[in-house]
């Protein structure tokens, strides 16, 4: 079905709470009695999204955020609400929010879709007198996100420390976030006779067609976390952070003749898109 609650504007707030607010308008408000209203899909947080309604209730009107696709190990945190705007009385707008906590959409516990199945009654909004409907037949529609987490998680097994090839690599799965497809690749023993004896662990980009900005945070155990790591990624090779995450061996439970097992979780702290443009410094005619 195609889409009928055109994004009409987007604003970024840029205040402390990194509040985005997508401003949706419907051209004809009397689908809410007989279809499933929905949005295009739009980019947010590296991740794609649309906003619907469902046809469960005769007398409400649902809305609901859905994400598109999550990879295998991707979730999503974030704050949000939907208002349906009154322009005419703005106390009499319709708002909901999500907890204070925020809600997570998760592959791996199989929730895509957060919201709202009675947000407003349909005859106190469609109705054209209580000052809803404007501009003759429009209706409007808020979403308001604050403050999204992206979180990629995975379990595996350490090796036990063979002595005649110490340093050991671990290249983890792949998964994407922003466009990009990434790994995390873990060194259960250091990368060199500095390091040894710790855990290190990179962040690896394997595709991506921009230069990309991208700031980390690294989690082992749920417990100890690593300090952030921002790093540049050129655009169309595979490369990883300059500098790892490190954690003490015994923060593994790490015992180094035997096998132990982990749990990683990498925090997309910010990821940016660069554009890279040649400057000549002089005129090679002069």
């Amino acid at each position: 079905m195609a889409p009928n609650l055109q994004l009409h504007r987007y604003l970024n707030l840029h205040d402390s709470e990194e509040t985005h607010v997508f401003t949706f308008l419907l051209e004809n408000p009397d689908d809410l009695y007989s279809i499933e209203v929905r949005s295009n899909q739009f980019r947010f947080g590296g991740l794609d999204w649309y906003v619907y309604t469902s046809r469960s209730s005769a007398e409400y009107i649902s809305l609901y955020l859905r994400v598109v696709h999550l990879d295998k190990g991707v979730s999503a945190n974030l704050k949000y609400a939907f208002s349906i705007v009154n322009p005419q009385n703005a106390k009499a707008t319709v708002r909901n929010e999500s907890p204070p906590e925020g809600r997570t959409f998760s592959e791996k516990e199989e929730v895509f879709s957060w919201g709202w199945k009675e947000f407003a009654r349909k005859d106190r909004v469609c109705q054209r007198h209580r000052g809803y409907i404007y501009d003759i037949n429009k209706l409007e529609i808020q979403l308001e996100i604050k403050r999204i987490r992206i979180f990629y998680e995975e379990e595996l097994t350490l090796p036990g420390i063979d002595p005649t090839n110490p340093f050991t690599v671990i290249e983890c799965n792949q998964f994407t976030v922003g466009g990009f497809a990434w790994r995390l690749v873990v060194y259960p023993n250091g990368e060199d006779m500095e390091n040894r004896g710790k855990i290190l662990v990179r962040l690896q980009c394997a595709t991506g067609r921009q230069l990309s900005r991208c700031r980390t945070k690294i989690y082992l155990n749920e417990v100890y976390e690593s300090d952030e790591v921002e790093s540049i990624f050129p655009a169309n090779e595979i490369s990883e952070t300059d500098r790892p995450a490190k954690f003490d061996g015994r923060a593994g439970q790490r015992l180094f003749d035997s096998e132990v097992d982990i749990h990683l979780k990498i925090e997309f702290l910010q990821l940016s898109y660069m554009v890279e443009e040649f400057i000549p410094l002089s005129n090679p005619d002069t």
